[in-house]
């Protein structure tokens, strides 16, 4: 059985194709203030891991409490995401004092 296969009609483009010539990349640093935002919300909530995300741009709180299982709050600001996290721990924090 022969199978015919049409021709690949793009041009071969782009700094990645064979026989260019290999140039030295920069590595970009995405979204700093974002990122920083989040490890001093890390840092100020104990009852939380706080990261942030730059493939969807969004932060991120993982309970670090014997929270119900698959609790994973998502929020696109840092204070969004307080709130949201501040709200998900009063009954943890009722039942401590």
């Amino acid at each position: 059985m022969s199978t015919n296969y049409a021709p690949n009609p793009a041009p071969l483009v782009g700094r990645h194709r064979e026989g260019r010539p290999i140039v030295p990349v920069s590595r970009k640093a995405w979204d700093l203030e974002a990122r920083r935002e989040a490890v001093r919300l890390d840092q100020t909530a104990p009852l939380w891991h706080v990261i942030y995300g730059i493939g969807r741009r969004r932060f991120y709180a993982l309970p670090v409490w014997a929270a119900p299982r698959g609790l994973i709050l998502e929020a696109v600001t840092a204070c969004e995401l307080q709130d949201l996290m501040n709200a998900a721990s009063q009954p943890v924090l009722r039942g401590w004092s």
